[in-house]
């Protein structure tokens, strides 16, 4: 019987890359955040996006991600506005991933995991963390600037939150080698508890 593994953690802490490693160690990954453009590029949910936000499309009438982050990074109640559009489709193609995938692990890769109420789709859930210094640096390192970035930050739960509805944990505010080393270990430690 296949497991389902909620992975989450603030922006910029190191989600995608600890996805990458249990895909490499065999699991199934799902990214929400592919769920979502999948999801955006649907004709209704862009007339959906649009009836709410106003003009967010690019040049070739897809949503511009960056106009619409412009708009629900600073307003709460935006942002509230377009999860209630998405996250009802999000979570149903999410299911029948979980469902069509053959992988003993089924990772599911998600920052707002809890917030959005996704983690009942999880078994057990893995929290990313990195100290707020080192998300900014990555933040900025990707040209997101200091404001935005807060702005981004403060919109998730706080992490010492996540860590207590956490099953395990991953620190990740070293190298890559180390980051490496613990998925591994944990990969491994979840194959047995199978």
């Amino acid at each position: 019987m296949k497991k389902v593994i909620g992975l989450t953690g603030g922006v910029a802490s190191g989600k995608s890359a600890v996805a990458k490693f249990f895909q490499k160690q065999g699991a199934d990954v799902i990214k929400a955040d592919l769920i979502g453009h999948v999801i955006q590029q649907n004709q209704a949910t862009i007339e959906e996006i649009t009836a709410e936000f106003g003009d967010v499309l690019d040049i070739y009438g897809r949503i511009s991600r960056k106009k619409l982050g412009n708009i629900v990074f600073n307003d709460p109640s935006k942002l509230k506005k377009l999860n209630e559009i998405m996250h009802p489709k999000m979570k149903k193609l999410m299911k029948k991933f979980i469902e069509d995938s053959e992988a003993e692990i089924v990772i599911l890769e998600m920052a707002i995991l809890f917030e959005a109420g996704f983690d009942d789709l999880c078994d057990e859930v893995v929290v990313v963390y990195a100290d707020e210094t080192v998300q900014l640096a990555r933040l900025a390192y990707r040209d997101i600037s200091e404001e935005k970035a807060h702005n981004i930050i403060d919109s998730q739960m706080d992490v010492k939150e996540k860590i207590k509805l956490a099953n395990y944990v991953i620190q990740n505010n070293s190298t890559i080698y180390n980051l490496k080393n613990k998925v591994r270990h944990l990969y491994e430690y979840l194959i047995k508890e199978k």
